[in-house]
Parts: C-alpha cells; sequence; structure tokens
C-alpha cells in the first residue's frame, strides 16, 4: 500500500517515471489495488504509453464489479486514451 500511495502522489506531482515504477511495485503485491491501477493507466497515458494505459483500464474494468460507481470514471478514461 506504500508503494502505491508514493505512486500517486509522484504521480500528482507529475513525476511519471517514478509514479509508473512505484504503481507497478503496488500492483505486483496486490492486483488488486483499483485506485493504483487507475493512476497506472492515468501515468502510462501522460507519458504516452497509450496502449499501456489502455491495457491497464481494460484490466480495472474487468476487475470492479458491475455496478461499481467507479466504472464510469474508468470507461471516461479509456475513451480518452483510445
Amino acid at each position: 500500500m506504500v508503494a502505491a500511495n508514493l505512486g500517486i502522489l509522484e504521480l500528482r506531482e507529475g513525476r511519471l517515471g517514478p509514479a509508473i515504477a512505484e504503481l507497478r511495485a503496488a500492483l505486483a503485491s496486490d492486483p488488486g489495488l483499483f485506485e493504483a491501477r487507475f493512476a497506472l493507466s492515468r501515468a502510462l497515458a501522460r507519458s504516452g504509453d497509450r496502449e499501456g494505459a489502455s491495457r491497464e483500464a481494460a484490466t480495472l474494468l474487468g476487475q470492479l464489479p458491475p455496478g461499481a460507481p467507479q466504472r464510469a470514471e474508468v470507461t471516461r478514461l479509456l475513451e480518452a486514451i483510445r
């Protein structure tokens, strides 16, 4: 969880490389960290890696329950990436 929080902080500060590294480390430890996966998708998109960002957003959509309120935001991100 520490790596996820560090990654989200790095993303907020615009440090995309460190953000991506921290978020990937967090997801390697716990693939179910939805907020970390969403942040990783955003970081990858901002870094120009649209394919990676799209893959992470699609994975997140697959992990979220059907009625989860976050689905709309993830769907919007996925549409913006494509």
